[in-house]
């Protein structure tokens, strides 16, 4: 397992797509997000990219000798907007699918900016 899920704090790179297929497509949007975080095993955080974005994000992660997960709650307050994230850590990126309360879904991963 590489990454250290235990310090989320900086800037992310979330891409993602609107085809729940297990791969991203290659028109998948990229967003940026500003991640703090709480615990060793819960996180927050906002969009960087779109800026216009008001979305809050909390997310909480979970390693044990067999790998790590995480789960990202979305909520926009000005719109009440929400999504819902789960992805597993492979080679220190977080792959994984995404829903939301219009019927949309997708894949998305989500990867520490250098």
């Amino acid at each position: 397992m590489n990454g250290n899920w235990e310090n989320m704090n900086g800037n992310w790179t979330l891409t993602g797509d609107y085809l729940l297929d297990g791969k991203l497509a290659q028109n998948s949007e990229v967003f940026e997000l500003n991640l703090t975080s709480v615990t060793p095993d819960h996180f927050t955080g906002t969009y960087v990219i779109p800026a216009d974005n008001d979305s809050q994000f909390d997310g909480h992660t979970y390693t044990s000798p067999r790998g790590t997960v995480i789960t990202i709650e979305q909520f926009d307050p000005l719109t009440s907007y929400f999504a819902t994230y789960a992805a597993c850590a492979k080679d220190g990126v977080l792959i994984g699918a995404w829903f939301d309360v219009d019927g949309k879904g997708g894949d998305f991963t989500l990867e520490r900016k250098a």
